[in-house]
Parts: structure tokens; C-alpha cells; sequence
């Protein structure tokens, strides 16, 4: 996986969702990462601000930023002009990059009858 630069306060994070990041991050908010984006009604919801940043600390891959460190980042970023809808928007990037949802390209193409199902 390709990580994903993105611009935090004074920082610029390198985020990849691989498979021990998410059970870090599972661990560490004691429950699923899917869990803390959709709604009992299934509908998406605005996780936390702790459960954001508890989830760029750890798929962040740059050594030297701490967890400690992230609120401080936090507030640079909104300074800056960044808004929190943004990073919800990034952790859905990285969610769908991480197999959670169909990429829009994979969504349209079975709308086309064009890909068959496969587990492999």
C-alpha cells in the first residue's frame, strides 16, 4: 500500500491502514474501525475527536510524532484552515484503500455487469 502524505499542523503524516495498524487501532478504541464510522441505522457518523486522532497517530509511519504530540498538531491544523469534516474524509480514504469499502471505480463496474465476484 502506497502511503498517504497528508499535512497535519507542522507535520506531514505518512498514513497507511495495513493489517496490524487496524488491529492496533481496534485495540486501542476497543472496538472495530467500522464500528466507529456507521450508526446503528447503518447511516456514517463523525467518530471522536480522540478516536480521529488515535487513528492518524497510528497509521501514521513517519517516526518521532508522538500521541501526545497530536492534539497540539491538532490544533496547528485547524488554524491553518483544515476542518475535522476533512479528516474524516481522509480516514475514509484510507479505509477504502484498506479493502473497508468499494472504491467508486470497482462500485461502477459491477453496476455495469462488467466484474464477476471473486474472495480471491
Amino acid at each position: 500500500m502506497k502511503p498517504m502524505k497528508v499535512e497535519f499542523g507542522s507535520k506531514t503524516l505518512d498514513l497507511v491502514l495495513d493489517g496490524s495498524t487496524i488491529i492496533n487501532i481496534e485495540k486501542e478504541l476497543r472496538s472495530s474501525l467500522l464500528g466507529i464510522m456507521v450508526s446503528g441505522s447503518g447511516g456514517m457518523r463523525m467518530p471522536r475527536l480522540g478516536e480521529i486522532l488515535t487513528i492518524l497517530h497510528e497509521a501514521n509511519t513517519i517516526h518521532g510524532i508522538k500521541k501526545a504530540d497530536m492534539p497540539g498538531l491538532y490544533d496547528e491544523y485547524i488554524a491553518s484552515g483544515g476542518t475535522q469534516t476533512k479528516l474524516f474524509e481522509i480516514i475514509q480514504n484510507l479505509m477504502e484503500a484498506a479493502g473497508f469499502f468499494e472504491s467508486e471505480d470497482e462500485s461502477s463496474e459491477k453496476q455495469d455487469g462488467e466484474k464477476e465476484e471473486s474472495l480471491v
